[in-house]
């Protein structure tokens, strides 16, 4: 392999002598250019390739490289203190991410023993000083108090409206990342068209189609403003009503949707909505507003997005259906013609003739 230090020494006559060349033999600098293009992309493909074995034969193999890690990390405790050392202060944040993730897995795999201990620590802390809770309250009484009359107006509310009262399902945290955990899986998976078509199925199977007796009301309903309204009006009315039955079957459809939308959009566009609302944050801290709260503004946006992109598909479905409907009301199918009879004698094309020799005739 030749020494590169000379390259990095005298990088700028490198650098121009190549401008130079290149200005000097631009097709060959456009060959080298898309076969260096081309070699790149066959060293992708190879790497992942290559990638995509190592995780096979890794999965067929797991219980044994686990064992043969732990053993060297058995035999070798000072190389592996060494290592995880200089990967602390080459990453420090890869690292500390690490560490709080290897953390939050071992709370939650020992959920049980973790919330024993803590327990029995308020416990303790409770022994030793009572009267910390009433300190505690006496300190925020005002907005205790204030918390509690929301409660009460809320169940008032509820009950004037006539709903049942709210309830709230508890789980622990580490039930609640294993929920979040299997939600992502579920929404934020890829899709095959076959899975796709099913979906749309099930979704127009759901879709609450009128009843007979909703039929017949309207039907009624038409019929006796045709008795009282113009042909116009009653076209007019027809239209709204149809305008209706699209618009709530268009709402069904999007609320159906909308999760799905909602992965789509964390999925594809996440990072992007998140740079728009940090420079926005940024922007309304110069104007001397409050920073957004990002996570929580960005959620807004992915919801607000994936609610956009239901509707317009729920829309467009349900405008499909409609036109589909009207073609086939308007141009029924044409009855095929009937074949001659196989043994019918083929028709004698007929001879044009000239204009004088027909106007003889004609005389």
């Amino acid at each position: 392999m030749p020494d590169r230090r000379y390259y990095f020494e005298h990088r700028e006559q490198q650098l121009a002598a190549s401008r130079a060349w290149k200005q000097a033999n631009p097709d060959r600098a456009r060959a080298h250019n898309r076969e260096s293009a081309r070699r790149a992309a066959l060293r992708k493909k190879a790497i992942q390739r290559r990638r995509e074995r190592g995780r096979a034969w890794y999965a067929e193999h797991r219980d044994q490289e686990r064992a043969r890690a732990r053993r060297f990390r058995q035999e070798h405790p000072d190389k592996v203190r060494e290592y995880q050392a200089r990967f602390r202060e080459r990453h420090p944040e890869r690292a500390a991410e690490q560490g709080r993730r290897a953390s939050q897995k071992w709370r939650d795999g020992k959920a049980d023993t973790v919330r024993a201990n803590q327990r029995a620590a308020a416990e303790a802390r409770r022994g030793d000083d009572p009267d910390a809770f009433r300190r505690w309250y006496q300190t925020n009484l005002e907005q205790q108090r204030e918390r509690g009359r929301e409660a009460s107006r809320r169940r008032s509310r509820l009950k004037k409206l006539g709903l049942p009262p709210r309830k709230i399902q508890r789980v622990y945290a580490n039930e609640r990342r294993v929920n979040e955990r299997a939600g992502d899986e579920f929404f934020g998976r890829q899709r095959s068209a076959a899975d796709v078509a099913r979906l749309r199925a099930e979704v127009m199977s759901s879709f609450r189609w009128p009843t007979a007796a909703q039929l017949a009301r309207q039907r009624a309903v038409l019929q006796a403003r045709q008795r009282v309204m113009s042909q116009d009006e009653l076209r007019i009315a027809g239209q709204r009503l149809q305008d209706r039955l699209r618009a709530a079957k268009a709402s069904d459809l999007a609320r159906t949707l909308f999760p799905e939308e909602v992965a789509n959009v964390a999925r594809t566009r996440s990072s992007r909505l998140r740079r728009e609302v940090e420079m926005d944050s940024i922007a309304r801290q110069n104007r001397g507003a409050e920073p957004y709260d990002v996570d929580k503004e960005l959620q807004r946006r992915i919801h607000q997005e994936a609610g956009e992109r239901a509707i317009a598909i729920a829309k467009r479905s349900v405008k499909e259906e409609h036109v589909k409907r009207l073609v086939s009301a308007s141009f029924p199918p044409v009855p095929r013609r009937r074949s001659a009879p196989v043994n019918a004698a083929p028709q004698q094309p007929r001879r044009s003739t000239p204009t004088g020799e027909r106007g003889d005739v004609e005389r």
